[in-house]
């Protein structure tokens, strides 16, 4: 190493002791516990020669070159950079320095600054440190192996044909229907679409119930009635659109042809219910003979009526009403007619009792057939229909002893026709067909 750069090493060396000194001393001054001011002062004095310090420093040496001269008188440019390997050693030394002088430093602060009377304020912040240098980037990572492309797999078999969509069609059977009175009607739709058409039923005109069953295909009218006569639409409805068949219900009137009960329902029902047990539920009940139309001679009614099995008499007279039941023919054999499944009935009488069914007590004796006389029932003539009845009151309607008098009867003489002999309004007599 040559003399200059020694004593330029040297030198920095002497500054470094000399702050060094400097930093001790105030650290002596500190454990004194001087005076506040004097130790602010001096501690602001070292600061002032720390500045002037290093501004001498920077002074003497200008962009880090100096003068040389040899020993032939030649002129040459130095370098000042410090050597590297002094460098390290006194840059280590500063720093053993000054982590002592720090430490006793702040002992001496803590400790002035603890003793009684005196307040340490704390100074102001120093200056943000400029910030470090970012460091490198790593490497970028290797790229990954792509992985190999799969199969390409096998085509399916081709799946069969669908249907094919349509709006909907619509077949109902039967296309109209009579039904007598109180029985059962019913109707079928089908429909045919894609996809599978709803159906549904409703009715067009008139009024009644329809009660359908839950596949909602069929039509059930249970009971029918006058009222539910009438036309009946079924609808069957896809997405594709609507379609509907119409269908018509007659109902036919059990006693149509009657001028007694054909206008009153309750007299219908009552009186079916009185023959149920007799013919069972067959309600096809045809005239064979009608008084006021076809004469009130007994000879028509047995011209009309005789051989005719399960025939119904029924009578009124004034607003009674009444009749009998038999399930043997009329003839004119002047003779009796037996049977146990003969009665007699009343819809209205003059007791105001219900409706009620009298059975036949000696069968025996159940009709009695006679040429002169029309329907007669019972031997003692419970009820007989005279010739020519309507223009004499040799006709009579009472209990005798051939049939069972109802419970709650006052006078059985004259319950069925307001009167033991009577002239009577009008005579049917219907046979089961």
């Amino acid at each position: 190493m040559s003399t200059a750069k020694r004593n330029d090493n040297l030198h920095k060396a002497s500054l470094i002791l000399s702050v060094a000194a400097i930093l001790l001393t105030i650290a002596l001054f500190v454990r004194m516990e001087m005076m506040d001011s004097k130790f602010t002062l001096e501690i602001q004095l070292i600061k002032d020669n720390l500045k002037k310090e290093k501004a001498s420093h920077h002074s003497g040496v200008k962009e880090n070159f100096n003068i040389v001269r040899d020993s032939n008188d030649h002129i040459s440019r130095r370098s000042l950079r410090t050597n590297h390997q002094y460098s390290d050693a006194l840059q280590g030394l500063a720093v053993g320095i000054k982590n002592y002088v720090g430490s006793i430093i702040k002992g001496s602060v803590e400790s002035y600054c603890l003793s009684p009377g005196k307040v340490c304020v704390a100074g102001p912040p120093g200056q943000k440190g400029i910030e470090g240098s970012r460091g490198e980037r790593g490497p970028k990572g290797s790229t990954g192996i792509k992985g190999q492309k799969g199969a390409t797999g096998y085509p399916g078999p081709k799946g069969d044909a669908g249907e094919s969509i349509s709006a909907p069609e619509v077949i109902v059977s039967p296309t109209s229907l009579a039904v007598i009175q109180y029985k059962t009607a019913t109707f079928y739709c089908s429909a045919d679409g894609n996809p599978r058409p709803s159906i549904s039923w409703s009715k067009t005109s008139g009024t009644g119930q329809g009660k359908k069953d839950g596949q909602g295909n069929k039509l059930q009218i249970t009971s029918v009635g006058y009222n539910d006569a009438g036309s009946y639409v079924c609808t069957a409805t896809n997405v594709f659109g609507q379609a509907q068949k119409v269908v018509k219900l007659v109902v036919e009137d059990v006693w149509r042809n009657s001028a007694i009960v054909t206008n009153n329902v309750f007299y219908q029902r009552r009186l079916r219910q009185f023959l149920t047990p007799a013919v069972g539920s067959s309600d096809r009940w045809v005239l064979c003979y009608r008084a006021s139309t076809h004469g009130w001679a007994s000879s028509t009614f047995h011209s009309r009526c005789d051989g005719k099995r399960n025939t119904v008499t029924i009578i009124k007279n004034g607003q009674y009403v009444f009749g009998g039941y038999t399930d043997i023919p009329w003839d004119t054999s002047s003779g009796w007619g037996s049977t146990s499944n003969a009665f007699i009935f009343s819809l209205r009488n003059k007791e105001g009792l219900g409706p009620f069914k009298s059975n036949v007590t000696r069968p025996s004796y159940a009709i009695y057939k006679h040429s002169s006389y029309g329907p007669t029932f019972g031997a003692g003539h419970d009820i007989r229909i005279y010739n020519n009845a309507n223009s004499n009151t040799y006709s009579n309607a009472y209990f005798g002893d051939s049939y069972s008098v109802p419970s709650g009867v006052q006078d059985k003489n004259t319950i069925l026709a307001g009167t033991n002999t009577f002239t009577p309004d009008e005579v049917e007599v219907f046979y089961l067909g």
